[in-house]
């Protein structure tokens, strides 16, 4: 790709419309387009627009690519931001599974039995696994 058509894309995305963007992003994530997805996000992210979503999606984004390093501070500046998301049982299991993958596993124990205590009928907890 030339550089005046990425910088042509990013010039695109700070003068779009928010909800436009936002929408976009969504879509790109939904057919695993996460290169473009993510900057859409982080777009919206300098824009402080919906920042704790944009911030989950950063992660979920991270999350996909097994990037689990990258993933949890997103996920916690997204509970930090707002924590009462409709996402929340994903973010804690992704959380809790980001944190077993990179060794964390009392870290892990701890956002699972978060998740099992906040949203016991989720299908997140459901399948979480009872650690003590």
């Amino acid at each position: 790709m030339s550089e005046t058509k990425v910088d042509n894309e990013e010039r695109d995305l700070i003068g779009a419309d928010s909800k436009s963007v936002l929408a976009q992003a969504d879509k790109d994530f939904a057919a695993k387009k996460y290169a473009k997805a993510k900057e859409a996000y982080q777009a919206l992210l300098d824009k402080n627009y919906k920042p704790a979503y944009s911030n989950y999606m950063l992660g979920e984004i991270a999350y996909a690519n097994q990037k689990y390093n990258e993933a949890i501070p997103y996920y916690k500046a997204s509970v930090n931001l707002y924590d009462k998301g409709n996402y929340m049982p994903r973010l804690l299991y992704h959380t809790a599974i980001s944190c077993d993958k990179i060794g964390k596993k009392e870290d892990a124990n701890k956002f699972y039995a978060a998740l099992k205590q906040a949203y016991p009928d989720s299908e997140e907890a459901k399948v979480a696994p009872t650690r003590k």
